[in-house]
């Protein structure tokens, strides 16, 4: 099989860039403007290829190419069906061969209040006719403090516009959606089910939710069978199934919180593909079984690392979805096949691209067309199309073709072992053209959460942008990061400030010993969690930082846990996360607990801070309220006339999403982080 590429592996480039031009090697810009080309898919029938394209304006448009013409003779046939001038396409699917769903923004700041947009959905033809606009709402800023949505036509759009709650995309007609979303149309996480019509943007609701079901599944023949319900006041939940679509729900498995993540039927209609680790410490994949509730042997499953991804053969249910893989993030992914034939797709991939990860983007019902990522750490994305029949694989484009990839710095994995005698891995981002035991100055930039999200392998825009100044980026996977097991999560509990913190102290040891970091020259820079980390660390190791860098930080636990406890808006958010962050922080009203609280707090400790220090902080942030941890911070930092500045953005939430603040704001950042690095 392998074979069939060599005559033809060698393409032209299909499509003129447009912002490639515009964006100058090395600039800030070049590191920051989102990437040109994304999402790239293949219809059902595999006859044409979708992307989102990103132009001069930062615009998002759909971009269609006819898959056929460039199989056979090579060329682009590309064409733009939408034309947004500002905002744009946000995601899109495929609603059958002839028409796509998309949902579209644009950005009404000379019409409307600051920081308003207006967000609908569409659904619009391949050669860009037919455009619909079946739901939609307008989102506006109230004072600066927080983004609200007033619908146009009724509040039951705003769930829709996540793609995740489509059930049935019904595609063997172009009207069609079966949808779920909260309970009589509202904005409740337990869900009801609808029949939406794109062209009108009517809605009927065809199932209720006879108890607190929070997921629903369909199966081959698009029968809801199966779903997921929530104990009420409690974070324990059910999976729910009937043998037939008007039968009696019954439980077949009962799950704490975060132990079982349902995928939905497996292609028999009786098994259902799960990730658990109900029993074990890691993730694994299994097939339970409805009639009995019997996990049984794991499926799939890794011995260092979570299975966080299941990808099924089709998104099709009338073709009967099975598990074409599982995936871990590990310290470079890994990928277990389930299909053989998908199996042998990706070999031959990786047979002629050995020097990148070769993803399957997307495949066509008949498993013959794929799209193909090839990535790495220093190369973002280059796409291609494989045709299996016809036995060629033709380049498409490259995600951000401005940059060189020999021009980025090398991205390798690490691991050390903490002072406890915990392994901690992570990843080092070095300068390009660094030579081993020449130490170099060296940013920490410990990643947000804390508990789940971790640092992954690949092209990224920070470490990249401070590689090419120079600068090392040492990002570690503390306890509490996801993807190594229940225990690696589960010590890091109650330990903000305390052992986590000092994984990252022993990172930046480590980092020196090893002769990567110049040790007079080390600054340290995060984000949410990363930011409380950031500030932490000026305050417990004072000696070992030259700056720091707080974005979006949290400053005060005790206040986070007093205001993450109380405003989340229904009786299952509250309940969720009043369970949740006592385990991440502890009691309210505990002395111990509060005691503990105070004393990893920052807020509280700014007089040991002694390097100076760039805090920055969205006005609309909707996860660390600004006004209880970021100006009562400034306020402390001003009152002990310690050196700091500040960036606030008035229209920003948590984090800086707009291009030209965002370039603005890391312009900045280099600027303060050269002082005291180079």
């Amino acid at each position: 099989m392998r074979t069939i590429f060599r005559l033809f592996l060698a393409a032209a480039a299909l499509l003129a860039t447009t912002a490639a031009t515009a964006v100058q090697p090395g600039s800030v810009e070049a590191y920051f403007r989102p990437s040109e080309f994304g999402q790239v898919s293949l219809s059902p029938d595999g006859r044409h290829i979708a992307t989102r394209r990103i132009g001069d304006d930062y615009e998002m448009n759909l971009l269609v190419l006819d898959a056929d013409t460039l199989v056979e003779s090579n060329t682009p046939n590309a064409r733009a069906i939408t034309s947004f001038e500002t905002g744009g396409v946000a995601a899109y699917m495929w609603k059958n061969d002839e028409r796509l769903i998309f949902v579209g923004q644009a950005d009404l700041l000379a019409e409307g209040p600051a920081g308003g947009n207006f967000v609908g959905a569409y659904s619009i033809g391949i050669d860009g006719s037919e455009p619909r606009r079946f739901l939609e709402r307008y989102c506006y800023e109230a004072g600066n403090r927080g983004q609200f949505c007033r619908p146009s036509n009724s509040n039951r759009d705003a769930v829709f516009l996540d793609f995740s709650n489509i059930l049935s995309r019904q595609a063997d007609n172009d009207r069609y959606l079966t949808i779920q979303m909260g309970e009589g149309g509202s904005f409740s996480p337990y869900k009801d089910v609808y029949r939406l019509d794109t062209r009108t943007g009517r809605i009927n609701q065809i199932e209720d939710s006879p108890i607190r079901f929070l997921r629903w599944y369909s199966d081959s023949e698009g029968d809801l069978r199966l779903a997921v319900m929530n104990e009420p006041g409690t974070i324990d939940y059910h999976v729910m199934y009937r043998d037939e679509a008007d039968g009696e729900w019954r439980t077949i498995l009962t799950y704490s919180n975060d132990e079982v993540d349902v995928q939905g039927f497996d292609s028999d209609d009786r098994h259902v593909v799960v990730r658990s680790r109900m029993g074990r410490d890691k993730f694994a994949v299994f097939r339970l079984d409805s009639a009995t509730g019997d996990l049984g042997a794991p499926v799939i499953e890794d011995p260092d690392f979570d299975i966080e991804t299941v990808r099924f053969t089709s998104s099709d249910q009338d073709q009967r979805p099975g598990i074409a893989y599982a995936a871990t993030r590990g310290d470079i992914p890994r990928r277990y096949y389930v299909d053989a034939a998908l199996q042998e797709v990706q070999d031959t991939v990786d047979y002629y691209f050995p020097d990148t990860q070769n993803t399957l983007e997307s495949w066509d019902d008949a498993h013959n067309r794929f799209i193909i990522r090839a990535w790495n750490d220093r190369q973002p994305g280059r796409y291609y199309l494989l045709d299996m029949e016809a036995g060629k694989l033709r380049f498409l484009f490259d995600a951000r073709p401005w940059q060189n990839p020999e021009e980025m710095g090398e991205m390798r994995p690490i691991e050390y072992t903490a002072r406890d005698g915990v392994l901690i891995r992570g990843y080092i981002t070095l300068p390009p053209g660094y030579q081993d035991g020449d130490p170099v100055p060296l940013i920490l930039n410990p990643h947000g959460g804390p508990y789940g999200p971790r640092d992954d392998y690949g092209w990224s825009y920070e470490p990249q942008f401070f590689a090419s100044r120079g600068w090392a980026t040492l990002q570690v996977n503390y306890r509490g990061s996801g993807g190594y097991g229940a225990h690696f999560e589960t010590m890091a509990y109650r330990q903000w400030g305390l052992e986590m913190q000092d994984d990252l102290t022993d990172a930046v040891a480590w980092a020196i010993d090893q002769g990567f970091a110049d040790p007079d020259h080390v600054c340290i820079y995060g984000a949410s969690y990363g930011g409380y980390a950031t500030l932490q660390g000026l305050v417990k190791t004072p000696d070992l930082y030259a700056c720091g860098v707080s974005y979006v930080a949290v400053s005060a636990l005790d206040t986070l846990l007093d205001t993450d406890t109380r405003n989340r808006g229904s009786q299952m958010g509250n309940t969720f996360w009043s369970t949740i962050m006592q385990r991440y922080l502890g009691e309210l009203g505990n002395d111990a607990d509060m005691e503990r609280l105070r004393a990893t707090s920052p807020l509280y400790h700014v007089d040991r801070i002694r390097v100076p220090l760039l805090a920055i902080h969205g006005e609309a942030d909707p996860r660390v309220d600004i006004d209880t941890q970021f100006y009562p911070l400034v306020r402390a930092l001003r009152g002990q006339n310690k050196q700091f500045e500040q960036i606030v953005g008035p229209y920003e939430g948590h984090g800086f999403f707009t291009g030209e603040v965002t370039i603005d704001l890391y312009t900045r950042m280099a600027e303060f982080l050269s002082r005291y690095l180079d």
